[in-house]
């Protein structure tokens, strides 16, 4: 890792913990905690994942620390990003901001298609974050006694990937990318 990469992930990572503090939306009043840990334990997640599958791209590392930014804390706009962390990792983060105001299902459509609009690298970002809280969702279930086990997320996560799979997954996805589908495939139980 170049000592310019460092710096910009520790600078990331420094703007996510902040913002991270400020006041939140009205359905993240906990937006400061990841399950059990600090918020910033998903972020270094979703950067130990991306390492793990070999990225290579500064730009999508960087976005690892603040790609919920937008979506999360109002204060925070595409713009400040991009001063912070530079144009190309605000329009990652952008094309992984839901839109405001709309149910998860009624919205998905609208999300994938966003998310497809950021190309290779928007996608091989969502796919880390996904696998992170997935990977999340496995390691509570392990932790949790058995009349508790059904408020995992990874019910939703589950209904929700044939959907997310049938219009993110591209045949012609490179090798990085079908490690990912794999990966998730495997976390999901995923069939055909």
């Amino acid at each position: 890792m170049t000592d310019k990469l460092s710096i910009r992930l520790r600078n990331s990572r420094s703007f996510a913990e902040l913002w991270h503090k400020c006041p939140r939306l009205p359905d993240k009043p906990r937006g400061d905690r990841y399950g059990d840990y600090p918020y910033t334990f998903h972020l270094d997640q979703v950067l130990s994942i991306a390492l793990e599958f070999g990225e290579t791209d500064d730009d999508v590392l960087v976005a690892t620390r603040v790609h919920d930014l937008i979506e999360d804390v109002p204060a925070v706009s595409r713009n400040m990003i991009a001063d912070i962390c530079g144009h190309e990792v605000a329009q990652l983060a952008w094309c992984m901001t839901k839109p405001d105001g709309v149910s998860r299902k009624k919205g998905a459509s609208t999300y994938y298609e966003k998310l497809l609009s950021g190309g290779s690298r928007a996608l091989r970002l969502k796919l880390y974050d996904r696998i992170a809280n997935v990977r999340s969702c496995w390691s509570e279930i392990q932790r949790m006694d058995e009349n508790k086990r059904n408020r995992s997320k990874l019910g939703m996560y589950k209904s929700e990937y044939g959907a997310f799979r049938k219009t993110l997954h591209s045949e012609s996805a490179n090798e990085v990318e079908s490690a990912l589908w794999n990966e998730l495939d495997r976390l999901l139980a995923w069939q055909e």
